[in-house]
This record gives C-alpha cells, sequence and structure tokens, in this order.
C-alpha cells in the first residue's frame, strides 16, 4: 500500500501512499466513504483547505505557515452556507495535533545528513525509517537495548510514551535532532569512573 522514494533535497526515504492503479484514487476510498476516516492523515483533514509550511529564520525552532483554499469541483463543502475562520477548522477537524508533529518533523527533512561515508549514510538512514516509520520497533529500540542507561529521559516522559503513541513519535524527533545533527535535544549520562 505504501511505495518508497527518496527526496531529491534531503536524501531521507520518505512513505507515499500508492494509489489504485485503475483510477488513481485513493485506496482507503469506498463508496460509503473514508476507511481511515478517524485516523486520517492532516492533507485529509485539512482540506479543502491547504498549508504551507517552512522553518522561520526569524524565530529559531519556531514554524512559518500559509494557508489557501483548494477549490475543486467536486468538493460539496463550497456550495454550503457555513463560513469557517481557518482556526475554527483545524479545530473542527481535529488537526491541531498533527500540525504539531509536522512542526517537528520539519526541522529534520529539512536539511541534509551530515556524513563522512557511504556506509555512515546507510546507517543514519536506517535509523531514520526506524524513528520515523516504525515506532513499534523504536519503542523496543529504546526499552530493550541501552538506550535509557545512556540517556537521561524523565519517568513522567517514559509513563507519557507508554500511555500516549504520540509522545514516542515526539521522542523519535528529539533522538533524530540528537543523533543526525548533534542537536543537544537529548540529555547523555554521565559515567561513574
Amino acid at each position: 500500500m505504501f511505495c518508497s522514494q527518496e527526496q531529491d533535497n534531503s536524501g531521507f526515504p520518505h512513505l507515499y501512499l500508492k494509489m489504485r492503479a485503475d483510477d488513481t484514487k485513493c485506496p482507503f476510498l469506498t463508496i460509503s466513504g473514508c476507511r481511515v476516516y478517524e485516523h486520517r492523515p492532516a492533507a485529509c483533514r485539512l482540506y479543502p483547505l491547504g498549508r504551507a509550511s517552512r522553518r522561520d529564520p526569524t524565530r529559531p525552532g519556531s514554524t512559518a505557515e500559509r494557508f489557501f483554499l483548494v477549490k475543486e469541483d467536486h468538493c460539496q463543502g463550497f456550495a454550503q452556507e457555513r463560513y469557517w475562520t481557518i482556526e475554527e477548522w483545524i479545530t473542527n477537524q481535529e488537526a491541531d495535533l498533527d500540525n504539531e508533529i509536522n512542526d517537528l518533523w520539519l526541522p529534520v527533512i529539512t536539511r541534509k545528513i551530515p556524513v563522512r561515508s557511504e556506509e555512515e549514510r546507510e546507517k543514519k538512514l536506517k535509523m531514520f525509517f526506524l524513528a520515523c516509520y516504525q515506532l513499534d520497533e523504536f519503542y523496543s529500540f529504546i526499552t530493550k537495548s541501552r538506550f535509557l542507561e545512556k540517556f537521561v529521559i524523565e519517568p513522567v516522559r517514559l509513563d507519557l510514551i507508554q500511555k500516549e503513541p504520540v509522545e514516542l513519535l515526539k521522542l523519535s524527533m528529539d533522538w533524530l535532532k540528537f543523533s543526525l545533527f548533534g542537536e543537544p535535544t537529548l540529555t547523555v549520562r554521565q559515567t561513574k569512573r
């Protein structure tokens, strides 16, 4: 259902939804509607609103965003009499969390991986894929390897990670920023001598 492609600018692998070959429609779309509606991605939640975002150079760690309308003939929403503000639509469609996670991902995927060799590049790409697309395996990595011996992760955060999958995703973004780019997003434990 998904196909992997490498984005030219960053070099990171990205997953894309493979459309149906017969009519190029979303494979989750059925006669009765979307099969994954409660778990639909941000682009579907926001539609017909589009969101363009980038790292804000004037405020480090912040995202600059612009919104635009995608007006297509098949969208029946434009025939309705109700008008929405951008904020009302985002809240109504429960897209706040999706936008927050996309904003965490943005500083990772908009940079090139600094590498000295092809072997190092392959290792970092595997790490990226694990942290972004294989969260169950990433959870095993942090709980069953020496990760928790090497890094300080507060018990409150560990408890949240077990209860809320989005917290695990946030940790994975911190891990990628630390391991790929050397950002101080994680605290290394002091070794006893």
